[in-house]
């Protein structure tokens, strides 16, 4: 009975340190795709692709490991990346009396898109200020500031409050961590 117990131990942490391992090579790949992505010597197909494939190995990261803080931060930042960039080019192109209606509902969507990653990041690790500073300026741009004021307040002092999640609104603005 001990022989197996030890050899189920054995194969729980061959299995654990797999995992690991797979966690690793695809965060590896997402990174490096990402580098690919920014680089302003490939064309832009090329940058696109590469962004799309990072998406790619952060998600896989996410299915084995729902609760993976690195590839969390890195999926909001590649969507919240999309949402300023389009409106860099929204400010930068075009005349003032063109409208801009459909730019400001990507930039939304985008926007959007990355909070979930922020919120669940900051949810493992309230004290990341990078985090932080990402969910003020999505919630502002949201229109969520009564969210953003509190990011402000966790941002100053940390010891006093956490963000809840603009999910859980209805029933709570912020939480009293003392």
């Amino acid at each position: 009975m001990h022989k197996i117990c030890m050899l189920l131990v054995a194969i729980t942490i061959s299995f654990n340190s797999l995992f690991c391992q797979k966690i690793e090579r695809l965060i590896l790949k997402g990174n490096r795709s990402i580098e690919i992505g920014k680089s302003k010597d490939v064309v832009q197909e090329k940058r696109d692709n590469a962004i799309n494939k990072a998406i790619s190995y952060y998600e896989r990261v996410l299915e084995i490991e729902p609760e993976h803080f690195d590839a969390l931060c890195c999926l909001g930042a590649i969507y919240y990346t999309k949402a300023t960039d389009i409106l860099k080019q929204t400010k930068v192109l075009g005349p003032p009396e063109r409208s801009y209606d459909a730019e400001i509902k990507m930039i939304e969507m985008w926007f959007k898109k990355a909070l979930p990653y922020f919120e669940k990041a900051h949810s493992i690790n309230q004290k990341d200020e990078t985090i932080i500073q990402y969910l003020i300026t999505t919630y502002h741009k949201l229109g969520l500031f009564e969210q953003k004021k509190i990011a402000e307040i966790v941002l100053a002092d940390e010891s006093a409050y956490k963000i809840v999640p603009v999910s859980d609104l209805e029933n709570l603005i912020y939480e009293d961590k003392k």
